[in-house]
């Protein structure tokens, strides 16, 4: 696994690095969804099914949060798209930021995850591959979290 180290993106952000800058065919935002998506998936390989799919920690989630929040600051791709090459029946194809934030993210973590996928939502991030139900509970989640107060876990 990557360490991801939230504070040093934003610092590179920050002092003109950019988001969407191509450099060997790929951009620093593509490798930030293609490595969210491959959390549920620790084991490497070419044939991965959902069925080898498993929940990744509550930490790694929350750090990639924050670094996709930071990236979308400074003006990532809301469209944006990376390759992915586990978990379906078609590997290699390229998936949407949304489909990476319901895959990855709402998945496993709707409550911490809900805020982003508003916000790209309203940017007008495409919502292409995104259901309906994905949307719904996003928005459920903000009026339960509005009613309690915030658990850290």
């Amino acid at each position: 696994r990557y360490t991801v180290y939230p504070p040093m993106i934003a610092m590179l952000l920050a002092h003109g690095a950019r988001p969407n800058v191509r450099y060997n065919s790929t951009t620093a935002w593509e490798n930030a969804l293609a490595l969210a998506y491959s959390l549920q998936f620790p084991k490497a390989g070419r044939y991965l099914f959902d069925s080898d799919r498993v929940k990744p920690s509550r930490v790694e989630v929350l750090e990639l949060l924050e670094v996709f929040e930071t990236f979308l600051a400074f003006g990532a791709d809301l469209n944006g798209s990376c390759i992915v090459r586990a978990g379906y029946e078609k590997p290699n194809e390229r998936r949407p930021v949304l489909f990476i934030v319901k895959d990855v993210f709402m998945r496993w973590y709707p409550e911490d995850s809900a805020p982003l996928l508003r916000d790209l939502l309203s940017r007008g991030a495409s919502d292409e591959l995104i259901s309906e139900f994905t949307v719904l509970r996003a928005l459920a989640w903000n009026s339960i979290s509005a009613m309690r107060p915030r658990i850290w876990y």
